[in-house]
């Protein structure tokens, strides 16, 4: 039987999201209401950890951070974990 990795664990969405340019460029395309001429045509992967501007702010790691032309993305795979209303 295959077996297959789990794309909403954050190391196989870091894998396939900042790995393979083509997939995170059509993850963005789809739900953002851009125009025609505003798509997402080349992606250029950027360092995940962002350093902060002061010492008095703390370090930022994201999943996977990008830019097309002067556009930068942020694309984070984020779950919340709800309690079923029968065992509250």
């Amino acid at each position: 039987m295959a077996r297959y990795l789990d794309p909403i664990n954050d190391l196989t969405f870091k894998r396939i999201f900042g790995e393979h340019v083509d997939l995170p460029k059509s993850f963005l395309n789809t739900p953002m209401p851009l125009d025609e001429n505003q798509q997402i045509e080349n992606l250029e992967h950027l360092v995940a950890k962002q350093a902060p501007d002061s010492h008095l702010k703390k370090d930022s790691i994201v999943d996977v951070r990008c830019k097309d032309y002067g556009r930068q993305f942020i694309v984070e795979m984020q779950m919340l974990w709800n309690t079923p209303l029968s065992t509250r």
